[in-house]
C-alpha cells in the first residue's frame, strides 16, 4: 500500500478561564468549558522529556513517538506512534485482551502517571480487528469523572496509541456532610418551582476534578437527575459537603437554538405488503411511495412482521377472511401524536384479508399524518443503515421499540430527552419537524450517542458540541448530504436549511459559544474527509471512531481527540507514525478546519523512494 507519513508536531497552549454561571439560567459549567487552545507555542515531546524522566526513557526506547501531554497533570493525554508490543501477547483477542492491557498499564505506570491499583477497567472492545480499551481513575472506591487511561491495541498485540488523564495526588474528604436526602433538596436550587422529590433520581457518589488555569480542585459529589419537565431533565452534581451544585447539563437535547412473530405456512394463506406515502428527504421535496419494514400487522389475531420491501405472509387457518389490524409500530419504532391524547388519533388502519388474495395496506393522509409516517419510516431507516454497519451486541439498545411522537404543539425544534424523540408541529416560521429526515436521523443520533457511550464507559456523553456534531455527522452519511434541516424555516434560504456541513468554518476563530453552529467546525472537516475519501469508508470510520469514546469539557481538545481516534480507526498495522489507509486526505481535511490547531498540528509530505533496506527513513 502507497502511504503518505503523517509527521505530528505537537501545538499546545491553554489559555483558561473560570466561567461564572451569571445569567445562563439553570445550567452550571465546569471551570474549563470555557478554555480555547491556541497554537502560539511549539512543543515537541523531546523538550517535555527534559523534564520527564520516565517520557526520556520511554522516547530512547521507541523513537518517532509524538505526544499531546497535560502540563497541569504531568499525563500524556495522547500519545501515539509504531506499536509497542507486549510481551506474552503476540495476537490479541476478546478473551485476552483485558490481561494484556492491565499489563501495560502496570508495566508503565510511571509514563502514565496512574497508579493501576486505582483504575477500573470500564470496557476492552475488539472493534475490527483493535483492542479499544477504557480505564477510569478511582479514589477510596469512589470513580473520578474525566479521569480516564485509555490504550489502542494492534491485533497482534502492539499498543499504538495510549492516553491519561488521571489525577495524581488528589486529597478529597470522601466521607460525606450530608446525606443524600439533604442533598436531593440542595439539587433543586435555580429552579423556579422546585420539583417534587420523586422527579429526582440518582444519588451516587462521584469524585469530580474541577480543572482551574493552575490547579485542581477536587469535590466529593453526589450525581442526581432532576427532571423538571418534557425539554428540562438535568444531570446535576451537588457538592457532597456544601450543598453547591458544581455542574448542571441538561440531558435534554434538542435539534436546534421473535420466533413466534414468523410465519407459520399452514392452511389458509394471505400474502400482504404495507406501502407509505413518505418524504424521502423533506416536505419541501414531495412524497413518493416506499415499502415499509419491520413493521407489525396483526391478521386474525397473530402479529406478523414485514420484510425488508414491507411483504408479510399470513395464516389464517381454516378461515377465508381475517381481521387486519395495522399500527405505526415496529421492531425498532412506536410512533404517537403529540397533538391529541385521544388514542384513536394515532395513526391506524383497519381492514379485512380474503385467503389467497393478495393484500395491499398504504399508509397515507386517509390514516395517518406525514409526521407521523415519516417519523417511522426513518426511525427504522437509519436503525437498520446503522446494524449494517455496526451489528455488534453494543448497539443492542436500537434493536429495540423506541417511541417518536408526532405533532407536539410547540414549533422550531425537535429532541431526544433520554427515552424518546420529540418532533414539533408546523408554525409560522417553521417546518414540521417530523416530516425532514435528517432531523429525524439527527435526533437518533443522539440517543445512539447515549446508547454507545453509557454501553462503553457508564455515561453518555457530555460534551454538547460534540453531541451535535456527531448527530449531524450520520445524518449527512447516511443520505450523502451536508444539508442539515431541509424545509425547517420558512423562509431565507431556499432550502430552509439551519446548518451545512460543506462550510469552511475553523477552530478557534469562527468559535461562537453555541454547541449547534460550533459543532460545523467538526462535522465541517468530516464532510471534507468524505469528499476525499468516499462515502463507504468515511460511514464506518464516523461511526467506529465512536468506540473511542473521546468526549470532555474542553471543545478543541474534544475536536483533536476525534481526529485522533479516526486515525485510530483508520489505522490497519499499529503504527500511526507511518500514516493510515487513508491519512493522506483525512489529515488536510481537518487541518482546513482548524483542527486540531486546538493542540495538535501535523505536517505532511509523501515518501520518495526508499534507498536502503536496513537504513531508516531520514526525518
Amino acid at each position: 500500500m502507497t502511504r503518505s507519513f503523517a509527521s505530528m508536531i505537537l501545538l499546545f497552549l491553554l489559555t483558561a478561564s473560570a466561567l461564572s454561571q451569571g445569567d445562563a439560567g439553570l445550567e452550571v459549567r465546569l471551570p474549563d468549558e470555557g478554555a480555547v487552545m491556541t497554537p502560539q507555542t511549539v512543543r515537541f515531546a523531546n523538550s517535555f522529556a527534559k523534564t520527564n524522566a520516565s517520557f526520556a526513557r520511554f522516547l530512547g526506547e521507541n523513537p518517532g513517538w509524538e505526544f499531546r501531554y497535560n502540563e497541569l497533570t504531568n499525563n500524556p493525554h495522547r500519545a501515539w506512534g509504531a506499536g509497542i508490543p507486549i510481551e506474552g501477547f503476540p495476537a490479541i483477542t476478546l478473551m485476552n485482551a483485558p490481561q494484556a492491557g492491565r499489563q501495560f498499564v502496570r508495566e508503565n505506570a510511571a509514563l502514565l502517571n496512574a497508579d493501576p491499583a486505582n483504575l477500573r477497567m470500564l470496557y476492552s472492545e475488539i472493534v475490527d480487528g483493535k483492542a479499544y480499551q477504557k480505564f477510569i481513575q478511582t479514589h477510596n472506591g469512589i470513580d473520578v469523572l474525566n479521569s480516564y487511561v485509555d490504550l489502542r491495541i494492534s491485533r497482534d498485540g502492539r499498543v499504538f496509541m495510549f492516553g491519561s488523564d488521571a489525577k495524581p495526588g488528589l486529597s478529597v474528604d470522601t466521607a460525606p456532610s450530608l446525606g443524600v436526602d439533604a442533598a436531593r433538596a440542595f439539587a433543586k436550587a435555580g429552579f423556579a418551582v422546585p420539583p417534587a422529590d420523586d422527579r429526582i433520581t440518582g444519588g451516587t457518589l462521584f469524585i469530580l476534578p474541577l480543572k482551574f488555569a493552575t490547579r485542581i480542585d477536587a469535590r466529593l459529589v453526589y450525581n442526581f437527575v432532576v427532571n423538571a419537565g418534557p425539554e428540562d431533565v438535568w444531570n446535576t452534581f451537588v457538592d457532597a459537603h456544601s450543598g453547591a451544585v458544581l455542574w448542571r447539563k441538561n440531558l435534554v437535547q434538542h435539534f436546534h437554538r421473535g420466533d413466534e412473530h414468523e410465519p407459520r405456512p399452514a392452511g389458509n394463506t394471505v400474502n400482504g405488503r404495507l406501502m407509505m406515502s413518505v418524504y424521502k428527504d423533506s416536505w419541501l421535496v414531495g412524497a413518493s411511495m416506499e415499502p415499509v419494514p419491520n413493521a407489525y400487522v396483526n391478521v386474525g389475531g397473530k402479529e406478523y412482521i414485514t420484510d425488508a420491501d414491507g411483504r408479510f405472509t399470513a395464516d389464517i387457518g381454516a378461515e377465508l377472511t381475517a381481521p387486519v389490524v395495522a399500527r405505526l409500530a415496529g421492531q425498532y419504532s412506536l410512533v404517537r401524536r403529540g397533538d391529541s391524547t385521544a388514542v384513536a388519533k394515532n395513526g391506524r388502519i383497519a381492514t379485512s384479508a380474503i385467503a389467497g388474495q393478495e393484500l395491499s395496506v398504504v399508509w397515507d393522509s386517509t390514516n395517518s399524518t406525514a409526521a407521523e409516517r415519516c417519523i417511522y419510516f426513518h426511525m427504522t431507516t437509519i436503525r437498520n443503515y446503522l446494524r449494517g454497519i455496526d451489528p455488534s451486541n453494543k448497539l443492542a439498545d436500537i434493536d429495540r421499540q423506541i417511541t417518536g411522537v408526532a405533532n407536539i404543539n410547540a414549533s422550531c425544534n425537535a429532541n431526544w430527552d433520554g427515552t424518546r424523540m420529540n418532533f414539533f408541529a408546523k408554525s409560522a416560521t417553521c417546518g414540521n419537524t417530523g416530516e425532514i429526515a435528517d432531523v429525524i436521523y439527527h435526533e437518533y443520533g443522539h440517543a445512539v450517542n447515549q446508547f454507545l457511550y453509557t454501553k462503553l464507559k457508564g455515561s453518555s456523553m457530555s460534551n454538547g458540541t460534540l453531541g451535535e456534531a456527531t448527530s449531524d455527522i450520520p445524518a449527512n452519511m447516511l443520505r450523502d448530504d451536508p444539508r442539515i434541516g431541509i424545509g425547517f424555516m420558512l423562509s431565507g434560504s431556499p432550502d430552509g436549511l439551519i446548518r451545512n456541513s460543506d462550510n469552511t468554518r475553523r477552530y478557534p476563530e469562527n468559535l461562537v459559544n453555541e454547541i449547534h453552529d460550533d459543532g460545523m467546525i467538526l462535522s465541517g472537516a468530516v464532510w471534507d474527509m468524505r469528499k476525499a475519501i468516499g462515502l463507504e469508508v468515511s460511514r464506518k470510520l464516523t461511526h467506529y471512531v465512536k468506540y473511542g469514546t473521546p468526549d470532555g469539557t474542553t471543545t478543541g481538545e474534544v475536536f483533536a481527540d476525534y481526529f485522533i481516534e479516526i486515525l485510530v480507526a483508520d489505522d490497519d498495522d499499529g503504527n500511526l507514525a507511518n500514516g493510515t489507509p487513508h491519512s493522506a486526505d483525512i489529515i488536510p481535511a481537518f487541518v482546513k478546519h482548524g483542527i486540531p490547531a486546538s493542540g495538535l498540528t501535523l505536517s505532511f509530505n509523501p515518501l520518495g523512494d526508499q534507498t536502503s533496506v536496513t537504513n531508516p527513513y531520514p526525518r
